[in-house]
């Protein structure tokens, strides 16, 4: 079991605050987070084959995080990036757009 907010996976503050102050909304936390991530992969892929090859094989991994049923819960982004990044050959999750659109 992965802690989403106790990880090298989790959103940054500056993110978490911006959502909070409605300074994005739902849709702009999913793409300023996947690129979060995509920077991630950039410096630690590690950390992403980790975690998938703790999936593999017939094993779970169980992504958890406090944010209910939200579809932008930070386990649906992530689980969505290992998805791509397994799927995919290990390429690095695709963000969608810079993080500096505030306000989408």
């Amino acid at each position: 079991m992965v802690v989403i907010e106790e990880s090298p996976f989790a959103p940054p503050a500056r993110l978490l605050e911006d959502y909070r102050n409605g300074v994005v909304d739902g849709a702009g936390f999913v793409r300023r987070y996947r690129w979060d991530l995509r920077t991630l992969w950039g410096r630690d892929r590690g950390a992403f084959l980790g975690l998938i090859a703790g999936a593999t094989g017939g094993a779970d991994l169980t992504l958890v995080d406090g944010w209910g049923d939200e579809p932008h819960a930070p386990r649906r982004v992530l689980a969505a990036a290992l998805r791509r990044v397994a799927g995919a050959g290990r390429k690095p999750p695709r963000p969608v757009g810079p993080p500096g659109d505030a306000g989408t």
